[in-house]
């Protein structure tokens, strides 16, 4: 959908919407904008929408926030109501005028015009102008009693808008719902009307009175309604007739219809529009009436696709129904006619307005024939077709003629699947030639210059078999269109048929069977064993389509339920075959290669028609890609690792384990890798004409790389990612493996001669025993109980991580003992000399080292903190991030405390708790973030409940507890300040500022109004007592405003 900004500019957005037209020339849109977040953040007063070659102006825009994305819902007004409201009329029209001086009252310097298309008499109005166009049309609509239509800038007025169709809308065809409401409670038979004056100087002598007696009297009685009393009425007709609407209007029925778009699915009837008078039929309410439209609203998915019309009907009113009875009941009388006539001879006009058909037992008599005249003979219970030639009636076809032409086709039909079962047999012998042919060692060369003429030959032949399957395909037709005649003959179906015609088929009937035999004879002498004996082709069409290509021999087959499900493909050459078998509903696919030194099979899931999306994206990575200014994110990002191939035109997303949107850049590239389109903080982006890769970027997650479970899939709608799984075995000489692979994790099984790959996540050997008769080489054990008759160890032992409970040491000869942790009750020695004190710290650092000046932790070599005289210092390496101790007030020292410091190259502090006992990470309750760096905008992030609470000092009873919560209104979260009961506070929205008073919401703009009314009065005296009595008022209160 697009739309263009107070400045002209044209933007386009995903948007659904709902349009609703009514008699009234109502033109209106609503619905909801997904995508472009430019537009989603600078949508305002002034834009417009671009609907259906019509513009719409905006009048409501309201942005929610769903939590992974934001949508705008909107309403707007065809231009004409907008552009007319903001208009006003300066100049006044007074006494009686014309319509067409109203209009052009009305119109004359606006942008659009307008087409009085309805008999309208001249009118009186008084002060007619000083107001808004469109108020003054409306007051125009509404004393003539015209609808009018809008189209583009012409405004149309007619008597009545719409068409008398003979659309039907009829339950279980195209009508979802059908609901309908009687209004019985204001129903009335009778009323009375007043009138003009008589003497407009003297009322006393009377006015106009007239009355009206509705004929539902006599049932229901009298039932009176309230009076009409318009002076403007001078002639009793006139008057009668309101009085006579108002009656038959008073019971109604309203009827509201939920009905489908069949013409997408290839129905091709009127489509109703407001206006129109439409058949309605629900069989199970009883209700089969004509009914008119008065509004229509139509759905639009955000491809522009119609989704379902809601359609308002106007009221049917009792007398309407009772004509509607009557008319039921006359086509009933007139239809027992009709069949009591129906053996009687009558004359219709034929459609073409120059001949004439009769129908009856009897030979028509008394008239005056011409040719082509048509006579439906009845004999007993069939029809007998006959045409005027000039001199008699003749008969077009009987049934004896029927049945020779059949016999005549069912000979044909059996010549033809003997011919055929002929060539089978000729090509099945060629068949076997060619597999003779395909293994021959010796005088390859010779077939394979004897199969190119063979070839040659059989393509003539085959060429010669589509003629004759052509013919076949035309004697099919045409047998069909005999069987049609016959069959309408046969129903009693109005259809003229002359003489020639029939002449015309018989001789096409010989003219195929002959060219069939010519056919057949020359196709079977050209497709001889003599003539093919290396190589042909085998064509049957209704079981699999076999093309021949040199020394490839290529099938599909294709099985259709509904839509194309399953696909197999067969592909031979000489070297070998490849089959592939694709069920595009399951999304599965199955290939088998063999070769001669090689056997291949694959089986792997991909995305089918099943709705099920495959995540398409390889992994994830650390960084992000430049924007479209140049300028690199200001926030960890994670991107896609590879290149992903995507198809042109189609809708792609983020998603995460759970099937939720997530909001991604995605940055599309062509066939050479270069630049063609980025998206930024889109939830579905639709890949260009020029696009074959992609790239994504999203905001990176407090879980590590190989945790994170966003997917990218190619979809219109978010749903769960379906992970690809892929096994293979293959088969050589020398080698056999087989691999199954689900996502990134790869287990396979790979065995040679002297060498056996088993890989896989986890290996589980389950055996009571398990025997390495070999060597056996583990990077890495975990061995619960371990015994050892015997063990040497060659290399180093790094016993870092052994506990050795007892070491029996008789003599260490010489060297060093090297340990980063040495346990002993005592260590005695003459003399301790090292340049700094290392102790390990288990789970916090490495090494310890003491010096005078402080303690320092390192992780690795990696500096992580230290302890000094004035605190605690933080680092990371060489960078120092912040220090926590004691410090006093700038140019104060004995103002003294404890503080928390971030150095300029730190980045944020914060105050977090552990939420569960397994989470992977830190919830933070309070953060300072000084450079916006970690939550994206700079300042003091709180994400949990605060309370305010304290005691005022000497006030034991005035106890404060405030905390800021949220506040439900008008179906929406707000957020405050409020009290522990939650009952009493202040809360604010997007503009406005509310107080909630005992549960009740006081809106500070309602005090405002009536502030601003009170402003500026001066003195007023405000009663503050009466007399009891009712006297008046006691006492005064002067206040000045």
């Amino acid at each position: 959908m697009n739309f263009i900004d107070e400045k002209g500019g044209l933007h386009s957005a995903i948007a659904e919407c709902k349009r609703t037209k009514g008699v009234n020339g109502e033109k209106s849109l609503s619905g909801i904008i997904y995508t472009n977040a430019q537009l989603l953040q600078g949508i305002g007063r002034g834009w417009r929408i671009v609907f259906e070659d019509e513009n719409y102006c905006l009048t409501y825009i309201n942005p929610i926030d769903e939590g992974t994305r934001v949508v705008v819902e909107f309403d707007a007004v065809h231009e004409f109501f907008f552009d007319m409201q903001k208009s006003v009329v300066h100049t006044v029209l007074n006494g009686s005028n014309t319509a067409e001086r109203y209009l052009q009252h009305i119109f004359n310097g606006s942008s659009y015009t307008y087409r009085l298309e309805a008999k309208i008499l001249a009118f009186e109005k008084e002060n007619f102008g000083l107001k808004n166009r469109l108020t003054l049309f409306k007051d125009f609509i509404q004393s003539t009693g015209v609808e009018f239509s809008v189209n583009g800038r012409v405004v149309r007025i007619l008597e009545k808008v719409g068409t008398n169709l003979s659309t039907i809308v009829k339950k279980g065809f195209n009508l979802n719902e059908l609901h309908i409401e009687k209004d019985t409670g204001s129903f009335i038979t009778y009323m009375k009307g007043y009138g003009a004056f008589k003497d407009s100087e003297n009322p006393s002598k009377g006015r106009l009175e007239v009355e009206y007696l509705s004929p539902l009297a006599k049932i229901y009685g009298k039932l009176e309604g309230d009076p009409v009393v318009d002076e403007r009425y001078t002639q009793a007709n006139s008057l009668v007739e309101r009085l006579k609407e108002e009656v038959e209007s008073s019971y109604g029925i309203s009827v509201d219809i939920d009905m489908e778009d069949l013409t997408k699915a290839g129905y091709d009837y009127d489509q109703p529009h407001e206006g129109d008078y439409i058949m309605a039929i629900n069989q199970d309410l009883g209700f089969e009436q004509k009914v008119r439209i008065l509004s229509y609203t139509t759905s639009y998915d955000v491809e522009g696709h119609i989704v379902e019309h809601d359609i308002s009907c106007g009221r049917l009113n009792l007398i309407d129904q009772s004509q509607a009875k009557d008319i039921s009941w006359k086509n009933q009388i007139e239809l027992s006619i009709d069949r009591a006539n129906g053996t009687a001879n009558f004359a219709l006009i034929s459609a073409d307005g120059k001949s004439m058909t009769y129908y009856g037992p009897d030979e028509p008599i008394g008239q005056k024939f011409h040719k082509g005249d048509i006579w439906y003979q009845t004999i007993g219970e069939k029809n007998v077709l006959k045409i005027w030639n000039g001199s008699e009636w003749w008969p077009v076809l009987d049934e004896s003629e029927i049945k020779t032409i059949k016999k005549e086709f069912e000979q044909q039909q059996s010549e033809l699947e003997k011919t055929k079962q002929s060539i089978a047999e000729t090509n099945s012998k060629a068949q076997q030639a060619l597999i003779d042919a395909g293994f021959a060692k010796n005088g390859l060369s010779a077939v394979e210059k004897q199969a190119t003429e063979a070839l040659k030959q059989a393509e003539e032949a085959y060429d010669h078999f589509l003629e004759t399957d052509a013919s076949i395909t035309e004697l099919k037709r045409t047998t069909l269109q005999v069987e049609k005649v016959t069959n309408q003959l046969t129903g009693e179906l109005s259809q003229k048929v002359s003489q020639t015609t029939f002449d015309q088929l018989k001789g096409t009937v010989k003219n195929q069977e002959t060219l069939l035999n010519q056919t057949a004879e020359g196709l079977e002498a050209k497709a001889s064993i003599t003539s093919v004996d290396a190589i042909n082709k085998l064509v049957s069409q209704h079981t699999t389509n076999l093309t021949a290509q040199g020394d490839k021999l290529r099938s599909l087959v294709t099985e259709t339920d509904g839509v194309k499900v399953k696909l197999s493909q067969l592909e031979q050459t000489s070297a070998g075959f490849q089959r592939t078998v694709l069920d595009q509903l399951k999304g599965v696919t199955s290939q088998q290669t063999q070769l001669a030194d090689q056997y291949t099979r694959v089986i792997e899931t991909i995305g089918g028609l099943n709705g099920k999306a495959t995540n398409i994206n390889a992994g994830w990575e650390i960084g992000s890609i430049a924007r479209a200014d140049g300028k690199p994110f200001d926030f960890p990002a994670i991107r896609s690792t590879e290149f992903i191939e995507v198809e042109a035109e189609k809708p792609y997303m983020v998603v995460d384990g759970q099937g939720d949107l997530v909001i991604s850049t995605m940055v599309f590239y062509d066939e050479n890798k270069q630049l063609v389109a980025y998206r930024t903080e889109q939830t579905v982006s639709r890949a260009t004409s020029r696009s074959r890769y992609l790239k994504v970027v999203v905001l990176k997650s407090d879980q590590p790389l190989h945790a994170i479970d966003y997917a990218v899939i190619q979809s219109a709608r978010p749903q769960k990612a379906s992970i690809s799984i892929r096994s293979q075995l293959t088969q050589t000489a020398d080698r056999f493996n087989v691999t199954v692979q689900k996502g990134d994790i790869i287990a396979q099984l790979n065995i040679e001669a002297g060498h056996t790959l088993i890989q896989n996540k986890q290996l589980v050997l389950d055996a009571d025993t398990v025997t390495f008769t070999g060597k056996a080489f583990i990077p890495m054990a975990l061995i619960k109980d371990l015994r050892v008759d015997a063990a040497k160890v060659y290399g180093t032992l790094d016993a870092s991580k052994v506990r050795v409970i007892n070491l029996d040491a008789a003599n260490i000869s010489s060297g060093y003992i090297n340990n980063q942790r040495l346990r002993s009750r005592s260590i005695t020695a003459d003399k301790l000399a090292t340049n700094a004190i290392q102790v390990g710290f288990n789970n916090y650092s490495q090494n310890l080292q003491l010096n005078p000046t402080a303690l320092s932790f390192h992780s690795g070599t990696r500096l992580s903190g230290k302890l000094t005289s004035e605190g605690m210092e933080f680092w990371y390496g060489t960078r120092k991030i912040g220090r926590m101790g004691e410090n006093s007030k700038s140019g104060k020292d004995n103002v003294r405390g404890i503080v928390m410091d971030l150095e300029d190259t730190g980045d944020f502090v914060g105050w977090n708790y552990m939420k569960h006992a397994n989470d992977q990470a830190y919830t933070s309750m309070l953060l300072l973030d000084p450079k916006g760096k970690f939550a994206g905008k700079p300042g003091i992030h709180m994400d949990t409940d605060v309370y305010l609470s304290r005691i005022k000092p000497n006030y034991t009873d005035a106890k404060e507890f405030l905390k800021f919560s949220t506040v439900k209104y008008n179906n929406f979260h707000y957020s405050g300040l409020l009290n522990n009961s939650g009952k009493s506070g202040i809360f604010m929205g997007g503009n406005w500022l509310y107080l909630l008073h005992n549960t009740y919401v006081i809106p500070v703009e309602d005090i405002r109004k009536v502030v601003y009314a009170l402003k500026g009065l001066g003195r007023i005296h405000l009663p503050t007592s009466f007399f009891s009595n009712g006297g008046g008022v006691r006492t005064y209160k002067t206040i000045t405003l």
